[in-house]
């Protein structure tokens, strides 16, 4: 079998180390959400950053994640904070239960668990496709990306 067949066979064993260890991190990433998933039924679970000029919230509550960010804080904070509290001790979630991307006052996103349980599910599928593109294709999609991931960063920053 020559170099040629094999490729035209779906890339050979070439890169199968690569397509396990991209399988078995998303794979990882998706098992995490599913328990954190889970666990958010119970528990409310905040990431905090705090510093002088405003403040950003990663929450997951009642099976939903929360990225959010405010204004101004009068205190000199300049550090991370993890809160963890049951549900019943916090008291009713003021915290959407729906999709949600609103950019101003406050840029705030929030997303169901499984939503990207199910995309991190389908990426470990996707590298196992016998897809084949050119290397022209492939700078396309990454710069998309990139301008996609730019423009989020920008809106939570700005």
């Amino acid at each position: 079998m020559d170099d040629q067949q094999t490729i035209r066979e779906g890339g050979g064993m070439k890169y199968r180390k690569l397509r396990i260890a991209w399988s078995v991190f998303w794979g990882v990433v998706a098992l995490l959400l599913i328990v954190l998933w889970v666990r958010s039924y119970w528990w409310v679970d905040e990431l905090r950053e705090l510093n002088s000029r405003h403040w950003e919230q990663l929450s997951s509550c009642q099976g939903w994640i929360h990225l959010r960010r405010g204004g101004s804080i009068l205190a000199p904070y300049d550090r991370w904070n993890f809160y963890s509290n049951r549900i019943g001790d916090v008291g009713p979630s003021t915290l959407p239960r729906s999709f949600k991307w609103k950019i101003s006052p406050a840029p705030q996103v929030s997303v169901p668990h499984w939503l990207l349980a199910v995309l991190c599910s389908t990426s470990v599928a996707f590298s196992w496709l016998p897809w084949r593109f050119s290397l022209r294709t492939l700078l396309i999609a990454i710069t998309l990306v990139a301008v996609g991931l730019g423009w989020v960063v920008y809106t939570f920053r700005t």
